[in-house]
């Protein structure tokens, strides 16, 4: 087993840690390839993907032959200590040493931890083997854990959902792309992506459940907006007409919602006491029913 230290020879910082192995050659480029190719966010990760040429890093044996995983432990922490590599201007490292990490998560990093993998699991499902081999470790663990529906053990559900209902996000629905913005180059390739695309109405259901579940609803800037573009010559349905049949399935709706429409005279005098949006509000109709019906064309 190895203690060895990662050397960066463009900017000279350095990463100290341990092999169990026996080939350290083997095992950097390993590492060096898991960089490249797989995902993650350590300060050694990082840098090698902005220093990406092999010929830039380079791997010593600070210790060998170390006999027990104690040992191994104990001499990464003194080594990473001895050499300051958890300063940010000398090295890599971000924990002490020893096995494993050795936190604690602060709260942004278990929240930005939650999201990745919910990120990154989304519409996938992990092979039985492995659905196995968690179920055994929980099992051996928790002393639970029987395939298919299998049930946790009472006191660990208890405990989780007084976490979650404690930082106030038991069943919340929390978006990947929460707290986050496109840039506006981004917003204009979407744009010009999504330019003369219909939804379909599944998606159209989709974006009105998700809405809901947000509870997000448009300011009056946004409303404004949105009639503002639909009026007039910029609304697809421009210069078209309604089908007596569907004009006959929007009087019957109306009317199941109770809904009477006053005449165009009276409309007109509505609207000009107050805003089309203000009437369709009172009517309960959209502002393009509003419209419409001004126009005589419904």
């Amino acid at each position: 087993m190895f203690i060895y230290l990662i050397v960066n020879r463009v900017t000279g910082k350095y990463y100290v840690g341990q092999h169990k192995g026996k080939d350290l050659k083997r095992y950097f480029q390993k590492k060096f390839s898991s960089a490249r190719h797989v995902r993650g966010s350590s300060h050694l990760f990082n840098s090698m993907r902005k220093h990406p040429l092999p010929c830039d890093w380079s791997i010593h044996a600070l210790l060998s032959d170390v006999q027990t995983r104690a040992e191994l432990d104990a001499y990464e922490r003194d080594f990473i200590a001895f050499l300051k590599s958890r300063d940010p201007e000398y090295g890599y490292n971000i924990c002490r040493g020893g096995e494993g990490f050795t936190g604690p998560h602060t709260e942004e990093s278990r929240r930005k931890s939650s999201l990745n993998n919910a990120r990154y699991w989304k519409g996938k499902k992990r092979p039985v083997e492995t659905y196995t081999k968690i179920i055994a470790t929980r099992r051996e663990k928790y002393g639970t854990g029987t395939p298919p529906g299998w049930n946790q053990n009472p006191e660990l559900i208890a405990k989780r959902v007084a976490s979650r209902r404690t930082k106030g996000n038991y069943g919340v629905y929390i978006p990947s792309y929460l707290g986050k913005h496109h840039t506006e180059e981004a917003k204009q390739k979407i744009r010009e992506k999504r330019l003369g695309q219909a939804a379909s109405p599944e998606s159209r259901h989709k974006m009105s459940e998700s809405h809901k579940r947000l509870k997000k609803k448009l300011s009056e800037a946004q409303r404004r907006h949105l009639s503002e573009i639909n009026i007039g010559e910029n609304n697809p349905n421009f210069g078209t007409k309604n089908t007596e049949e569907t004009k006959e399935k929007k009087r019957r709706s109306m009317l199941a919602r109770g809904i009477k429409w006053p005449s165009q005279s009276e409309l007109r005098e509505m609207t000009s006491q107050t805003t089309k949006r203000e009437t369709a509000n009172r009517l309960g109709v959209s502002v393009r029913s509003v419209y419409l019906h001004l126009k005589g064309r419904v």
